[in-house]
This record gives structure tokens, sequence and C-alpha cells, in this order.
């Protein structure tokens, strides 16, 4: 009989040192510690958790968990996403994220030709400061996880606005997700809409407005008002 409690003990205890780790790697700071290091490792700053973003990276997820198929969620937040037949953990999550430096060149801020490195940049975008992240179980088995990140600034209890990010051209991040906006760029550095989109979503929602979309016509007037400024030999970003 003793024998046999001992026999139960230990194949419960290595039951439990099976399950446990794969928990452990789903909470807050196993996704902060993944994010920060790939941060620290090119000299950017840490984030931080926010459980308001965890709480519309979680919202989306659970939404997401009837079919679990990677779409962007479209919102106003920088976003990553993976899935996985079977069951994935947040730091195997990031680190595919991570994996794709190999495919960056930080000298054109572009990807090699072929491959896919945004959600690298994602992870590393300098302007950053909030993370949240959320995992799903799939209806039909299998694993969804988002992380959501908000860019510097903060929000008052009185919802007036404390801070808002600053963007210096040519620091904007190389998105994985489309965000629009109303206006148009001319200048050397080729800044795309999606760009301009995230700089002033994210300051949008802060203040609790709608996300902007791309207008077609709209872009075409300022980029009539910019280009006087161009071949004067100025820097002009012209938003209508």
């Amino acid at each position: 009989m003793m024998s046999s409690k001992v026999s139960l003990a230990f194949f419960t205890l290595i039951t439990l040192s099976l399950i446990l780790p794969s928990r452990a790697q789903d909470n807050p700071q196993d996704y902060l510690d993944a994010h920060n290091a790939a941060r620290a490792a090119v000299g950017v700053g840490p984030l931080t958790w926010d459980t308001t973003v965890q709480a519309y990276a979680q919202d989306y997820a659970s939404q997401r968990a009837s079919d679990c198929n990677l779409i962007h969620s479209g919102g106003p937040y920088g976003e990553n996403l993976a899935g996985s037949s079977a069951d994935l953990s947040g730091i195997d999550a990031v680190k595919m994220w991570v994996d794709e430096e190999a495919y960056y060149d930080y000298n054109s801020n572009s990807c090699a030709t072929g491959q896919e490195c945004g959600h690298y940049t994602q992870v590393v975008w300098g302007n950053s400061v909030r993370l949240g992240c959320a995992k799903v179980t799939c209806s039909a088995g299998g694993t969804f996880i988002g992380c959501t990140e908000l860019g510097a600034g903060a929000i008052k209890l009185d919802s007036q606005l404390d801070s808002v990010p600053y963007h210096p051209v040519g620091s904007l991040p190389f998105l994985s997700s489309s965000i629009g906006l109303v206006g148009a760029v001319q200048d050397a550095t080729s800044i795309s809409a999606d760009d301009f989109g995230r700089a002033h979503n994210e300051i949008r929602v802060q203040v609790g407005d709608v996300p902007i979309s791309w207008n077609e016509t709209l872009a075409a007037e300022a980029r009539e008002r910019a280009t006087p400024r161009i071949s004067e030999g100025l820097l002009s970003i012209d938003c209508v």
C-alpha cells in the first residue's frame, strides 16, 4: 500500500511538472519578458503590461475562437497574431515573431524579398510602451494568440489627454496590419499611409475618437499642397 501511494504521488508530480510550465509561459510577465528581451537586444525601451490593452486583445481573441483565422482586428493598436493546430505557449508565439529578425534589413527598413518580418518590427517598435496579450483555445482545437501594443501616451482617469506619442520622421513602424488616414506625404522616406494611420489613430483612440481612413481624393489634394515645398528643398508632410 505504501509503495502504491508513493507511485501515485510520483506520477502526480510528473503530471504537474508537465502542465505547470506550459501555463506559466502564458502569464503577463512571460509575454513581457519575451518582448522586452528582443527590444533590449536592439536598444529599445521595455514595454509594461496594460490591462486595458489586454482586454482589447482578449475580446478580439474570443471573437476569433470560433474559427481561429489569423485575421487582424483592424483596430487602432499595433497587433501580432499567431496560431497553431495544437497548444501554443505565449513564449513560443513571441519567439516565432522575433525569429523574423533574420529577414529584416535595418539599413533599408524592409524585409528580405519574399520574406515576412513585420511581426518582428512590431515587437521592437520604438514608440510602443504598453502591451496586452490573450490566448484562446479554438472551438475545433488548436490555439489563437494575439498581442496588442500601444504607443507612448496615457489617459487620465478623468478622460483628459495626459500625453500623446511623438513620431519623428523615419521612426514610424513597419506595420503588419493596415490602418489608414486622410492625408498624404511627399518626402524621401516614402512613409506609407499605414504608418501615418498608426500615428494618427493611436492618438485618436486615447481621446475616445473613431479611427480615420484613407481617402484618395483628399490624398491628391494633400500631394498638390506638399509638392511645391518639396521642389524648394523643404521637407513637407501634409495631411488633410
